[in-house]
């Protein structure tokens, strides 16, 4: 109920003419995907071949977005109706996104180009670390013509500290924290934390949440 989304879904529970492009590590094949799932590609190995999810976080980040809803079996993304297209960029890339930017501009860029066609992608999720650091992605994001989600990171820390903070304060982006049932910034373990700080743009639930078998995971790649 972090969200309230049930009373959102009392009006609409989406509609797959939204396409979302999820920049993560693939997506696994999974029966609460299946319908909304969509063709994509992986820019790291340059095929076509996007459900070898090795590590699962793309997998489940795609169900936390659009997790079919099934009548009570299993759980139900925030969109239970949305077109997911996956963008692979092969396992969780590093804190500052740097060694990888090549490949996460490469998937950018694909979205970008899907602006001229009947397919476009209007939102790209990217929940993995570098907000705030990772400049060699930076003009790709504000060149993209929908919205860009990032996360702000697990590393508990306040990222208006961080040198060129102000640099991401970008109109199509959005920056999200965790909170948990209490509405408190989630705390995962001594060393995991949510990021926090007023370039943090929304929090939503992101911890202790049993939607699967890791906190605020819906579907995952062993499911």
């Amino acid at each position: 109920n972090g969200i309230d989304a049930h009373k959102a879904w009392k009006f609409s529970v989406g509609t797959r003419d939204v396409r979302a492009g999820v920049i993560d590590s693939g997506i696994s094949n999974h029966q609460d995907l299946a319908a909304n799932l969509d063709d994509g590609y992986d820019f790291y190995n340059e095929n076509a071949i996007t459900n070898d999810d090795s590590v699962g976080h793309g997998t489940s980040v795609a169900g936390i977005i659009g997790a079919v809803g099934n009548n009570g079996m299993g759980v139900s993304g925030v969109n239970q109706k949305v077109t997911i297209v996956p963008l692979q960029i092969d396992g969780i890339a590093s804190e500052d996104c740097d060694f990888r930017s090549n490949v996460i501009n490469n998937a950018i860029q694909y979205a970008t180009n899907t602006w001229l066609g009947d397919e476009k992608i209007s939102v790209l999720n990217f929940s993995i670390s570098g907000f705030g650091i990772a400049d060699a992605i930076k003009s790709h994001i504000e060149a993209f013509p929908g919205l860009f989600v990032w996360s702000a990171g697990n590393k508990g820390e306040n990222v208006d500290l961080k040198e060129n903070i102000s640099e991401f304060n970008l109109d199509n982006l959005i920056s999200v924290g965790a909170h948990d049932r209490s509405n408190e910034r989630s705390v995962w373990n001594s060393i995991e934390s949510s990021n926090y700080g007023n370039a943090v743009d929304v929090f939503a639930p992101g911890g202790g949440i049993p939607s699967g078998n890791q906190d605020c995971y819906t579907t995952s790649a062993e499911s």
